[in-house]
């Protein structure tokens, strides 16, 4: 049989030198000056290289007429020598050896055959030796042929996988591309197939030829298993006559494989129906109809409506076996995980203000949570071993944090919620997860103002709305909360309302829903204009200044916090404006800071380390 070095250059003009080196004209130009490289490798493989201009193999295969295949010889490479098992065995001898080169043909290492079929390998050195027998830990694996089989994915073409080197030689002779992985079968477990083998054969049509014996049919359940998801199409067949792809191809053609449907990756769809004794699904609730059981609930809330306070004094009413409209529940155990600027024990306190029973409220103490894979086999052990029943997200994008690049993309946003709603359904707990709602004015439907992809309100039971009551003068301080969607089981609730004095929150009945026709306005429409609700950071600038604890905040400290609701500086002062805040001068430790207070009769402040006042006018 020719080999491929004599098949390349009887195809070349102008051909220069000896083995194992040749120079020769360019086949895809016209070439004054030899300027392809041919290089016959210790195994009997060619390598070709484009001197100037650069053109890549395939381009000079397809120019001689020729496959990628046809760079290595199909037949097995006689080796002559021993190899001695061990310091009292006697020499093997060895009869075949197969090189494994990497994707640029490398040499990496050398199976070899011996006699008595045993394996023995040898590592090249980087200068091309053999070194000692044996392969390093540190040694590259990779699948046999790699080079053409890299091309054969890449043209589309079917990747046969047999089991060893001699059927696969066997296979190229039948005229189709074919590898194995180093070392034979080897079942779950084994370790002989490396993810790297799978990720060479991504997108590729596979035939799997298997040896018809145990250890065969282990191999390609391992292989099937392996290639699951990373193949286009996966076939498995068997010899017709003898063991394996060499016997079968000496009396048969490639045709003549007898199919194993069996071994093959189930298809179609797993399907379920339900009989007569189908029951009824009834859905139980932590707080009806608000907070079903096992479900994730989305809370989107305006700037400064206190979403964090809602948190903690929902746990507090849960804690003591009642809803926040005085509805008798089953007592539950609270996890709140936040972060941001409120610390755990500000929480606690807006919790026990509002009566929430000791021991009953649980925080994750640490920072590195997020929701991945790990994070949430984490929270799902957390839940199960504190019977946790309620987990109130404080927000959730803290905890997608290098999840997702872009909260704007569905697939990404996918991923999370689908995570926190296994987690809820194999628990029963409860998900309360917080979000911001988007910046500014607008005129979209309240139900579609959170901040994100569409996905993290479509992928949740529930959406809680809070916004503040648009009638300022009757009804300050009061945030009306919507339930904006429903489920297949669980209806919308009523609307409900609540307000913030001092550290207690007390809900107020009898209160009409101001949102029950979209959007309210803030006032009658001028000039034509359409109808605005009031600007989101100008709610979040009140509540800032109204709630500071000495009467006043700090200018660059309100910078920062407004720029953590993703508004600019801008929209800071322009909210200052309207609020008519009052500019003043605090000085700490003998530095000058500016700052802001609603209170029109503040003074300058001189703040020492033990107490600070606000003197007025007149003091």
């Amino acid at each position: 049989m020719t080999s491929p070095t004599d098949l390349v250059l009887a195809r070349l003009e102008g051909v220069k030198g000896s083995r194992p080196k040749w120079v020769a004209k360019h086949p895809c130009y016209d070439d004054n000056r030899p300027s392809l490289g041919v290089t016959e490798r210790v195994d009997g493989s060619v390598w070709l290289h484009s001197f100037n201009p650069a053109y890549d193999t395939d381009q000079v295969l397809r120019a001689l007429g020729l496959e990628m295949r046809d760079l290595f010889p199909h037949e097995d490479r006689p080796q002559t020598g021993t190899w001695r098992p061990g310091p009292d065995g006697e020499g093997e001898s060895i009869v075949a050896a197969y090189d494994y080169v990497d994707r640029d043909g490398t040499p990496l290492f050398r199976v070899c055959r011996t006699a008595n079929k045993s394996f023995p390998v040898r590592a090249f050195n980087p200068d091309g030796t053999l070194g000692k027998w044996g392969l390093p830990k540190d040694a590259k694996r990779v699948l046999y042929r790699l080079p053409a089989v890299l091309d054969a994915v890449k043209r589309g073409a079917t990747v046969w996988i047999a089991e060893g080197e001699k059927d696969v030689h066997a296979l190229e002779r039948a005229g189709v591309v074919a590898t194995c992985n180093p070392g034979g079968a080897g079942g779950k477990g084994s370790k002989k197939w490396d993810r790297s083998f799978s990720e060479d054969l991504r997108g590729a049509n596979v035939v799997i030829v298997g040896d018809k014996d145990e250890a065969g049919v282990e191999h390609v359940r391992m292989l099937v298993s392996e290639l699951r998801g990373f193949v286009r199409a996966m076939n498995v067949v068997e010899a017709k006559t003898g063991k394996d792809a060499h016997d079968h191809l000496q009396h048969h053609g490639l045709e003549d494989f007898v199919r194993r449907k069996d071994l093959e990756p189930e298809r179609g769809l797993v399907l379920e129906t339900f009989g007569e004794d189908f029951h009824y699904v009834e859905p139980r609730f932590l707080w009806k109809p608000y907070l079903p059981v096992g479900k994730c609930v989305l809370l989107d809330a305006d700037g400064g409506t206190g979403k964090t306070t809602f948190g903690a004094v929902l746990a507090a009413c849960l804690s003591n076996g009642a809803g926040p409209n005085g509805e008798a529940v089953k007592p539950t155990r609270t996890l709140y995980l936040h972060r941001g600027e409120d610390t755990s024990e500000e929480i606690e306190t807006i919790y026990r203000a509002n009566h929430g029973k000791v021991g009953w409220l649980s925080y994750y103490r640490g920072k590195d949570l997020v929701f991945d894979e790990a994070g949430c086999a984490r929270l799902e052990e957390a839940i199960v071993d504190e019977k946790i029943g309620l987990v109130v997200v404080d927000s959730l994008f803290y905890f997608c944090s290098g999840l997702i690049d872009d909260i704007s993309s569905a697939i990404q946003a996918l991923k999370v919620v689908e995570r926190l709603t296994e987690i809820a359904q194999r628990t029963g707990a409860t998900f309360v997860n917080l979000r911001h709602t988007v910046k500014g004015q607008t005129d979209r439907q309240a139900s579609n103002i959170g901040m994100g992809s569409a996905q993290f309100r479509n992928s949740h039971r529930g959406q809680l709305v809070m916004r503040w009551h648009p009638d300022r003068e009757n009804h300050a301080g009061l945030v009306v909360v919507n339930d904006e969607k429903g489920s297949l089981l669980v209806e919308r609730g009523e609307h409900f309302c609540f307000k913030r004095i001092g550290r207690e929150v007390q809900f107020v009945q009898g209160i009409e829903n101001p949102f029950a026709d979209g959007m309210a306005v803030a006032a009658k429409p001028k000039r034509g204009r359409a109808p605005v609700s009031r600007s989101a950071c100008l709610d979040a600038v009140e509540a800032m200044l109204r709630d500071a604890p000495n009467g006043y905040v700090l200018q660059f400290e309100a910078r920062t916090r407004i720029e953590d609701l993703g508004y600019g500086a801008k929209s800071l002062y322009d909210a200052v404006a309207q609020l008519g805040a009052k500019q003043i001068t605090v000085t700490k430790r003998g530095r000058a800071y500016k700052a802001w207070s609603l209170d029109p009769f503040a003074g300058d402040v001189v703040e020492a380390d033990d107490h600070s006042h606000v003197y007025r006018g007149g003091d």
